[in-house]
């Protein structure tokens, strides 16, 4: 599935028919409401399955999120989503990459 900015939403919402605009209000305001104090993104990679445009968009929309609540991002996936967010001048300045060993269930 390709990335945009109206995949960046709420489940809850997906049927209301809200604008995209009212969505970002509603997100936001939710995520006030409850005090995030992170945002954590799974898949970050699939964004690249997207038109150049599209990529822009969703960085900008999770860029936009981020600042306006004032709270840390995290972004997990391959390592293709370090490259999707290099593709952003303002996010490669503020993500630094840590490779995770893979995870193993330890039977002790």
């Amino acid at each position: 599935m390709s990335p945009n900015a109206s995949r960046l939403r709420l489940k809850g919402n997906a049927t209301t028919g809200c604008t995209l605009a009212r969505e970002k209000d509603i997100c936001r305001s939710l995520l006030r409401t409850v005090g995030a104090k992170m945002i954590i993104l799974d898949e970050v990679n699939g964004m690249l399955a997207g038109t150049f445009r599209q990529q822009r968009i969703f960085l900008n929309a999770i860029r936009f999120l981020a600042n306006d609540l004032r709270i840390p991002l995290v972004c997990a996936g391959t390592d293709l989503a370090r490259q999707a967010l290099l593709t952003d001048a303002q996010l490669a300045e503020r993500f630094e990459a840590f490779h995770l060993k893979p995870w193993h269930v330890d039977c002790h």
